[in-house]
């Protein structure tokens, strides 16, 4: 029946697999996208890491597999604000799967526009996303893509990929505690200055190697917190002997 295609299930558990692969190893990703694509009757794919505080919707991670590198550029260079899929995604950050039955009908201009220009560049028409949060102001996701010779994902291939992006959040969460996700590690000093918390970054010797800008602040009151030479310390003599001795903790910890 129309709309109800499933995806085949040859294939699924490598696709999954490639997942956790990619997550560990960011090279792997169009590998793991071509399982992807193939094992869901799709045309293209892509991953992306979306970036929520960015004006102009930055995607510092944006890999593709079957889409013109032309089309590719056009679209982060201006195209992807306009995307009625992904302003979507920026207003629900935690919609788990979105498809196009979920964006409505509204044709305002920016849509137009992102629709002209798709038509003229783009062969492919219908999309199934799937997203989590990695950390706070940042989704990342997994986008499907079919021809429209192909036909629009069915609620079957729905359902089907809710369990895709249940290993997709996984994946990113392993990716991101052991530090492998490169995108993130390039907006690691932003991440922290958003923090309204105080944040002091010491290295093995307890010497500072960063403070975000809320930390700068308090050491700017001169309240109580001296960064020194030598590291973190406290004015009041008992508060800083015990604070010496939770950082030495650390140290060994680590």
């Amino acid at each position: 029946m129309p709309g109800e295609s499933a995806f085949p299930t040859d294939g699924s558990f490598a696709a999954i697999a490639a997942l956790y692969d990619a997550a560990l190893d960011e090279r792997l990703w169009p590998d793991a996208l071509r399982k992807l694509t193939e094992v869901t009757g799709s045309q293209a794919s892509s991953f992306w890491v979306l970036d929520r505080s960015s004006p102009s919707l930055l995607h510092p991670t944006f890999i593709t597999i079957n889409f013109d590198r032309g089309a590719v550029d056009e679209y982060l260079g201006g195209m992807a604000a306009l995307d009625p899929t992904v302003r979507y995604l920026v207003a629900h950050p935690r919609e788990t799967v979105v498809h196009d039955g979920m964006l409505g009908g509204g044709r305002d201009e920016q849509t137009r526009c992102y629709l002209d220009w798709h038509e003229r560049s783009v062969e492919t028409r219908f999309r199934l996303v799937a997203q989590c949060t990695v950390v706070e102001g940042l989704q990342a996701g997994v986008a499907l893509h079919r021809a429209p010779s192909a036909g629009r994902y069915g609620i079957t291939d729905i359902e089907r990929f809710r369990l895709v992006r249940e290993h997709l959040r996984r994946a990113l969460a392993v990716g991101t505690k052991v530090g492998s996700l490169t995108s993130l590690q390039g907006l690691g000093e932003d991440l922290l200055n958003r923090s309204s918390a105080a944040i002091f970054l010491l290295d093995s010797a307890r010497r500072v190697a960063f403070m975000n800008r809320a930390a700068e602040g308090l050491q700017a009151l001169e309240d109580g917190l001296r960064v020194a030479a030598e590291g973190l310390h406290l004015t009041a003599a008992a508060e800083d002997e015990q604070l010496q001795a939770l950082l030495g903790q650390a140290a060994v910890a680590s």
